[in-house]
């Protein structure tokens, strides 16, 4: 039985994870989607300050398309 958990499941102890790359990697997908999320608020609270209208006509359409389906 444990041959077959041997071959099945190969030894990991000497694996190793990069921290250093993995933190770098985590730290620039957070930089990026922040400002990723606070240029589309930006975008959509400067349409609806230019266009109000429009913006509204969106929003109602919106509201219907989730209420029908």
């Amino acid at each position: 039985e444990s041959l077959f958990a041997e071959t099945v499941f190969p030894d990991q102890s000497d694996f190793d994870y990069d921290y250093e790359t993995l933190r770098t990697t985590g730290v620039i997908l957070a930089v990026v989607m922040f400002f990723t999320g606070i240029l589309i608020a930006l975008s959509k609270f400067r349409l609806s300050f230019k266009y109000p209208l429009i913006t509204e006509a969106l929003l109602y359409m919106h509201m219907q398309f989730y209420l029908c389906n």
